[in-house]
């Protein structure tokens, strides 16, 4: 696993998302590096950052966009979807699930 999916499922775990100064802590690498990687999950529109004071010191938060609505990169089917139906007989949806 490429160290950009680590970051980003480390991102995802965490309900209120991660500083990122705790980010590059956790994966040993510089605040450098740990930028560029936020920057391209970011380009991605997979996460989101919002400044914050932790400690004293200016951090962000990084933020999954998407959370528990993505499956393996892949969005819920539900999301958006017209249907009405029965979760428990949509076929997207069990698709879906199984890849969580």
């Amino acid at each position: 696993m490429m160290l950009e999916e680590k970051v980003l499922g480390f991102i995802r775990s965490r309900r209120k998302g991660a500083l990122q100064s705790d980010i590059w802590k956790k994966f040993g690498i510089d605040s450098r590096k740990c930028s560029r990687i936020i920057a391209n999950l970011e380009q991605k529109g997979l996460v989101y950052k919002k400044s914050e004071v932790a400690n004293g010191r200016r951090t962000y938060r990084i933020l999954s966009r998407y959370g528990l609505l993505m499956a393996n990169d892949v969005i819920a089917p539900c999301s958006g979807c017209t249907e009405e139906c029965i979760p428990e007989y949509c076929v997207p949806l069990s698709r879906w699930l199984s890849k969580l």
